[in-house]
């Protein structure tokens, strides 16, 4: 098993600054050379063998000749396009393990992609989020963090890694270390190899497991009737919001000036990338305030599982849904991409796995909303499996008569489900 421990770095020193954009840069290049190779054996595939399902049938000899590896890139890097020289010196000052995960991680996403899982590698520019990666002689106190080949860095906050010390006593090892950056901040993330959690012992009024059902008014509505509510209809949100928005004009105004002023004084050249001190501050001050945005969304989701963790369940069960599908209606889009649902479900595998407690999923098609938690009747009269449907907040049986609140019957008929799926089984 591996967990990782997230904080935030301090980096002072320029020479140490210079060499962590290096290794992000490199990372960056090599990653985008194997995505630009991958491709180039793809589309000869699809020039010599148009028909995808008689390409199948190949022998895999045949095949694995339009598919490059990353330990076979690699070979080709170092023993052809290396001897050659055909690529920029600087790239030989990043750590070797830092290029040989920039292939891996390609590789990674191609696999995704093949899957159907992900969508396709995209071109890795200077702007989007940097990461570097580093293994090997790294050392941990509670103040600050050594990393080959740079030294010693200080962190902002401190406790949250694990120091030399604590690793000698529990046994743990550091297996690797990831130094990104987002929104002009340095972050380190560690890696370490934990054993296997053992079950914990349930409460009284869990031991039959919580059923949780996610929504638009509320975040997170349990069985018990506990509600998460959705951050972003809070006012502190909606002023961060604003802020954002506020920066996007300015920099989409001051775009339009500088290409304005460009036109005017060279009237027969083509404009190319513009920038000026002006749209540089508004590039920083919005991706501060998207960051700040992000932040929010993550710390609401990590606050709320950390209480639905603390009863100590041996089951939890969720509702596969169909997000891409829900976001195929204007009108709910944005409220569902400020919620995190993906993030939502990603966080509490890991808290599950973390704390050994069974998480356990329900097909898409699951009727929770629509199906009575005391006699299982299904409820027609009230929903006719129309967006007229949203409008219902109040649970009547027409058999029953149960009044409920609906997320909350949901979240019952969650925790009563007999068909479903084991995300993380536990002994």
């Amino acid at each position: 098993m591996t967990r990782s421990y997230k904080t935030k770095l301090h980096v002072a020193n320029d020479a140490q600054n210079d060499f962590l954009v290096l290794c992000m840069a490199v990372k960056r290049k090599l990653y985008n050379l194997y995505r630009s190779v991958q491709f180039g054996l793809l589309e000869t595939r699809k020039r010599l063998y148009p028909d995808y399902e008689a390409f199948k049938e190949l022998p895999k000899e045949t095949r694995n000749q339009f598919y490059i590896s990353a330990a076979e890139f690699e070979k080709v890097f170092n023993h052809v396009i290396r001897v050659s020289g055909s690529y920029p010196a600087w790239w030989d000052q990043a750590p070797q393990k830092t290029r040989k995960q920039a292939f891996r991680d390609a590789e990674r996403a191609f696999q995704n992609y093949f899957k159907g899982l992900a969508e396709e590698p995209r071109f890795k520019g200077y702007r989007a989020r940097q990461a570097a990666y580093f293994s090997g002689s790294i050392r941990v106190q509670r103040d600050r963090i050594r990393l080959p080949l740079i030294g010693w860095l200080r962190l902002s906050e401190f406790g949250y890694l694990p120091t030399d010390d604590q690793l000698q006593k529990t046994g743990y090892h550091i297996t690797g270390c990831w130094v990104s950056r987002w929104a002009n901040d340095y972050w380190v993330v560690v890696a370490t190899d934990e054993p296997a959690p053992t079950r914990p012992v349930s409460y009284a009024d869990t031991k039959l497991g919580l059923g949780i059902d996610l929504g638009i008014k509320d975040m997170a509505i349990l069985n018990t009737g506990k509600k998460f509510i959705n951050i972003s209809k809070t006012s502190y949100y909606y002023h961060v919001e604003k802020m954002k928005k506020r920066w996007q004009a300015r920099l989409a105004r001051r775009k339009i000036a500088a290409e304005k002023s460009f036109a005017k004084n060279h009237p027969h050249q083509k404009a190319g990338y513009l920038t000026s001190r002006g749209i540089e501050e508004a590039r920083y001050y919005l991706t501060r305030w998207s960051a700040k945005l992000a932040k929010i969304n993550k710390e609401t989701v990590r606050q709320a599982i950390a209480q639905i963790v603390k009863l100590k369940p041996p089951h939890i069960t969720v509702e596969k849904l169909n997000i891409k599908g829900m976001k195929a209606n204007p009108k709910l889009a944005p409220s569902i991409q400020k919620l995190g649902l993906s993030y939502f479900k990603t966080w509490l595998t890991w808290q599950c796995l973390k704390h050994g407690i069974e998480l356990r999923e329900v097909s898409t098609w699951y009727p929770s909303t629509k199906l009575c938690s005391t006699c299982g009747t299904y409820n027609r009269a009230q929903f006719h499996g129309t967006m007229a449907d949203l409008a219902v907040r109040q649970f009547n049986c027409p058999h029953c008569g149960l009044s409920i609140d609906r997320d909350v019957n949901a979240a019952i008929n969650l925790q009563q489900a007999t068909d479903y799926t084991v995300l993380t089984a536990t002994e």
